[in-house]
């Protein structure tokens, strides 16, 4: 039994490592302690995304393998950014860090952002108001 690698198995293993790397940096970042998680749930989800449709894209003819693969990750990686954008709940903390969306030149998901603050606050007050 060899335990070398072949010239294409270096090239697929350097592939997979191209593949992963934007995923472990992230899981990195979000593991820290201090790490406001929720604030950086939609940035991050946007990363992978467009991290994962650029190897779909661009790794098609080259190693079809790696790009089945990445092609599933990238459908359930879209199923929960999805339920992540739907949610109220992240919009506002990315709202917090505003600077998300002067970043992407995106004014106008600012201002929904506030206004949306606003509405989730009108309804916590007249639930929570004493009487």
């Amino acid at each position: 039994m060899s335990l070398e690698l072949s010239p294409s198995e270096w090239v697929s293993l350097s592939d997979l490592e191209e593949i992963l790397e934007p995923f472990a940096n992230i899981t990195l970042e979000m593991s820290k302690a201090d790490m406001p998680t929720l604030s950086f749930a939609l940035p991050f989800y946007e990363l992978m995304e467009k991290h994962l449709s650029r190897i779909i894209v661009g790794r098609k003819a080259s190693n079809p393998v790696l790009t089945n693969a990445a092609a599933g990750r990238y459908d359930v990686l879209k199923k929960y950014y999805d339920y992540a954008r739907q949610n109220q709940n992240y919009s506002l903390a990315t709202s917090i860090w505003s600077s998300f969306f002067r970043e992407r030149h995106d004014y106008g998901a600012e201002d929904r952002a506030h206004v949306l603050f606003e509405h989730v606050y009108d309804e916590y007050k007249k639930r929570y108001q004493a009487p």
